[in-house]
């Protein structure tokens, strides 16, 4: 079944973003599966990430998910972000592959964990763009 631009329609949720982004970064916690090879024409064509003076991305983000300590069954999807720039970046976060999304501005050279969602999977994976302003 075709959807948005001739791609499948579970593909065509990823399309809708807003503009003034990034390309996309993809990271997963510890045991999520890894993630399909990039589209490269798609990268070389949205613009990129803001970089330190050496050429390093600003920001890092590292998911990790914490069971709850009442109901150890039930996790805490954080995110530790980090930004190593002077500058404030506002990032949008989405689960991967969902619309389920999340704007945070993070501040230039500070470190937040950041509460994400709450899920009975452990396992997550998520797509980040930047904003360009």
């Amino acid at each position: 079944m075709a959807g948005f631009c001739g791609m499948p329609a579970s593909r065509a949720q990823s399309a809708f973003v807003p503009l003034g982004l990034s390309a996309p970064v993809y990271r997963g916690s510890r045991g999520a599966p890894h993630f399909p090879q990039e589209n490269a024409f798609a990268r070389a064509l949205l613009p990129q990430l803001h970089v330190n003076p050496v050429g390093k991305p600003c920001v890092e983000i590292f998911p990790a998910a914490e069971a709850q300590a009442i109901n150890r069954n039930i996790y805490d999807h954080n995110l530790l972000i980090n930004n190593q720039c002077s500058q404030t970046i506002r990032l949008w976060i989405c689960y991967y592959r969902t619309r389920t999304c999340s704007t945070f501005p993070i501040a230039g050279y500070r470190r937040q964990l950041k509460l994400f969602g709450i899920s009975p999977e452990r396992d997550f994976r998520i797509e980040y763009r930047e904003y360009l302003d």
